[in-house]
């Protein structure tokens, strides 16, 4: 079961990187530039991760840290899902990924 768990983790945080860049197709701007700045901010979400936030970072942050910018990722994700998508996909996705992180936690708490 938690193989399963694991899985849909790693999903949602695919969707979750995604929709963190999405955010630049939200601002006012030339199509190109909302590219660049989607561009940018998938690339510094996914340094930031691999340093900080994956199993095997370098300097992992502490468990608490990890929920809450968890948290911030997901929440900046759903409102972009929100405005790019409508509003059911940002509720599922957003409740998925709190029912998914809150039934992994006993194995999060062991990991750090």
């Amino acid at each position: 079961m938690r193989t399963i768990h694991l899985a849909l983790a790693f999903l949602l945080e695919l969707i979750a990187l995604l929709g963190f860049a999405g955010v630049g197709f939200l601002f006012p701007v030339a199509p190109l530039l909302q590219i660049v700045i989607s561009l940018v901010l998938f690339a510094l979400l996914v340094v930031f991760w691999g340093r900080y936030m994956s199993p095997k970072a370098p300097k992992k942050v502490n468990l608490t840290a990890y929920y809450l910018i968890k948290f911030a990722i997901y929440a900046v994700a759903t409102f972009t899902i929100f405005h790019l998508y409508g509003y059911f996909g940002s509720i599922l996705f957003f409740a998925a990924s709190l029912l998914n992180d809150g039934l992994l936690f006993s194995y999060n708490k062991d990991q750090f």
